[in-house]
């Protein structure tokens, strides 16, 4: 499925808004507050594959900082 680049473009602007108001935290402190949440059923089209490979983007831009 793909996401129309408009709706994309307007997601990250809201994602940079709430990160100008609220400001940045670590990695360390950002897994906190993830273990911290209520467990979800993931969305349909999310599925194991796409979320290992998004958890490995992540591990990967996370190696070196912090």
């Amino acid at each position: 499925m793909m996401v129309p680049w408009e709706d994309v473009a307007k997601q990250k602007a809201s994602f940079d808004a709430l990160l100008k108001q609220w400001g940045r935290i670590s990695a360390s402190e950002a897994d906190r507050i993830l273990e911290e949440r209520d467990p979800a059923e993931p969305e349909e089209d999310l599925t194991p594959k796409l979320i290992r490979s998004l958890k490995e983007q992540i591990a990967q831009s996370r190696s070196g900082k912090e």
